[in-house]
């Protein structure tokens, strides 16, 4: 391994080590250390090929516009799911500066075109979701278990999670098969993920019924495009799309639900905490308040059902504010808010797990699910 690329993981230990220790203590990850790693990254890279070009050596056009790539489609990534709500401003920032300090070189398995720092991602979050399940699993009982999978296994539920992934199955495909003839410096899988977040996000803020809008392509579908449809590749696809997203957003995390939150007194509420329940207000006369679950990783809940009202706590990711707690009490002291308790996750630092799939990504040499197919 070459120099620059030396210095780039020793900036990556370093800024990873301290933004950990950070998270793990306060609970927060100060703008500075961003700032550091962003332009540690841009320095040395500046430098380094200065360094190439002083010493008559080639200078690899390529890698450069590569390495911008990367870092420009983190930027954006990032963002995108900060807005959705599924991770912090702080989280999202830590991912770009990975992002930075990360060499390309390191990317052999299962390289993403133009933004292989997507594998940190997948290296953070597929070991955060087996440990996830397993302790969904071996803290419940089997009574829980069923108690769970009647809930989730309801017909219409599993009619209306079906149609929606047909949808969405259908219209990534659209979108792939463009991508891979037009675009091809952009990766599809992320782009598609892109899309879906940020169509979900868009039609979550309008209310409109997921359900309805997946009738309609659906419809679509079958009548323009049902030789595409019925090839095995398709099926294949959709039918282990739709297993494991039923699996993952209906059992896994119902089944999380209770493992990994507990009840709170309304009184007791304090800034920052992470809601694992929110207050939907309905009704144009007086206050009602009905309770809603916020499931972990519920962008899927937000995006596959209608809300019908406003939530109490707005941005549940970043946990309560301030002003939400204290409006909580008031409406709880004036009777308003009848329920006593709300269910509070325990909180998780996130900073570290982003610094282990980081050094996963450098340990594996790129993706572990690449590394173990």
């Amino acid at each position: 391994m070459d120099a620059y690329s030396l210095l780039l993981l020793g900036g990556l230990l370093f800024i990873g080590t301290i933004t950990s220790r950070e998270d793990l203590h306060y609970g927060r990850i100060r703008n500075k250390w961003m700032l550091l790693a962003l332009g540690y990254s841009v320095i040395l890279t500046v430098l380094a090929s200065l360094f190439l070009l002083a010493n008559g050596m080639s200078l690899s056009k390529t890698y450069l516009i590569q390495y911008a790539l990367n870092i420009a489609f983190a930027f954006l990534l990032g963002v995108i799911i900060w807005v959705a709500g599924l991770w912090s401003a702080g989280d999202a920032k830590l991912f770009l500066a990975f992002a930075a300090l990360m060499p390309l070189s390191v990317y052999q398995q299962g390289y993403v075109q133009s933004f292989p720092a997507f594998t940190i991602l997948v290296n953070t979050l597929v070991p955060m979701f087996v440990v996830y399940t397993a302790a969904a699993l071996l803290r419940t009982t089997l009574k829980q278990k069923i108690a769970v999978l009647r809930e989730v296994a309801a017909p219409a539920a599993v009619v209306r999670s079906m149609l929606i992934i047909f949808a969405f199955s259908w219209g990534g495909y659209l979108v792939a098969r463009w991508i891979a003839a037009h675009s091809p410096l952009v990766n599809t899988v992320v782009a598609m993920l892109c899309g879906v977040i940020v169509l979900g996000y868009l039609l979550g803020k309008m209310g409109v019924d997921m359900a309805k809008v997946a009738g309609v392509v659906a419809a679509i579908a079958l009548l323009t495009d049902y030789r595409n449809i019925a090839t095995s590749h398709f099926l294949l696809s959709f039918t282990l799309t739709f297993v494991l997203a039923w699996f993952v957003r209906q059992f896994v995390l119902h089944l999380g639900y209770d493992v990994f939150s507990h009840p709170v007194f309304i009184e007791d509420l304090k800034p920052g905490m992470l809601p694992a329940e929110n207050f939907l207000q309905l009704g144009e006369r007086g206050i009602v308040f009905r309770k809603k679950k916020v499931l972990h990783f519920g962008f899927l809940s937000d995006f596959m059902e209608k809300t019908e009202g406003n939530l109490l706590f707005k941005a549940v990711r970043e946990g309560i504010a301030r002003e939400e707690a204290e409006k909580a009490r008031k409406f709880h002291s004036e009777r308003f808010l009848r329920h006593h308790t709300v269910r509070i996750y325990q909180t998780m630092p996130f900073a570290p797990f982003l610094f282990g799939g980081a050094l996963l990504t450098f340990l594996a040499q790129g993706s572990i699910i690449a590394l173990l197919a």
